[in-house]
């Protein structure tokens, strides 16, 4: 789609670069006249076959990655240097001493989160990947109060929805992951689901030889049902 420039050029225009005195005198000019570019714009999205417009239908995908602590998780915490030698003598003393270790075992686990969010960005960045739970714990929602937890997964499930798949991550898949991912199945005809729960999944992102990332995930998913 080429729109006539003011000198006398035809070069196609992107959404971003009608200028703001132009926008203001559509905004002031008749109502034909902003309808006009309305349908304009609305064409100019649909042709995805340009090549300047084809980012209109860049794939989002949520990704999803176990948060609260299990017990398995708080035990090897408490195997660090800091915490060996187990609680100190005192109702009080002890009570800090297990916050301390739900605590650090949290943030354990949302540092492995970003550090797979990270990853998946730079091997693959013509998809997005978008995680907004990262922000709210990191913003101070609390994860361990069950009225807040719910609140951020009910914004999750939101987010989910308008996704057009989930990725999930991590070595287990938690309550919240099986509840964002069957949240998307339900609200959407099409939607993907990227299990890459698991080591062997974070090792093969090594190799990924320049692939998208539906592709590179086919060929891992292959490889992995051939025992290869």
């Amino acid at each position: 789609m080429t729109a006539n420039r003011q000198d006398g050029s035809t070069k196609p225009r992107l959404l971003w670069q009608v200028s703001d005195d132009r926008l203001t005198e559509i905004i002031r000019g008749p109502a034909s006249e902003a309808g006009a570019l309305a349908t304009e714009l609305r064409d100019l999205r649909s042709r995805t076959d340009h090549p300047e417009t084809s980012g209109w239908r860049r794939r989002v995908l949520y990704f999803a990655a176990p948060l609260r602590p299990t017990e398995d998780d708080m035990a090897a915490m408490r195997d660090i240097e800091v915490f060996k030698g187990g609680p100190p003598h005192g109702e009080r003393e002890r009570k800090s001493y297990d916050i301390a270790v739900l605590r650090c075992s949290l943030r354990a686990n949302l540092n492995l989160a970003q550090s797979g969010l990270l990853e998946l960005r730079r091997a693959f960045p013509d998809t997005t990947f978008i995680a907004p739970w990262i922000a709210s714990v990191l913003s101070g929602e609390d994860d361990r109060d069950p009225a807040q937890r719910e609140a951020g997964l009910v914004d999750a499930c939101a987010v989910v929805e308008r996704c057009d798949g989930i990725v999930l991550w991590g070595s287990r898949l938690s309550d919240g992951m099986r509840r964002e991912m069957e949240h998307g199945v339900r609200s959407r005809d099409l939607f993907e689901v990227y299990n890459m729960v698991g080591r062997r999944w974070q090792l093969a992102l090594t190799d990924t030889r320049g692939m998208g990332f539906a592709d590179w995930y086919s060929r891992e998913a292959a490889c992995h049902h051939a025992g290869l």
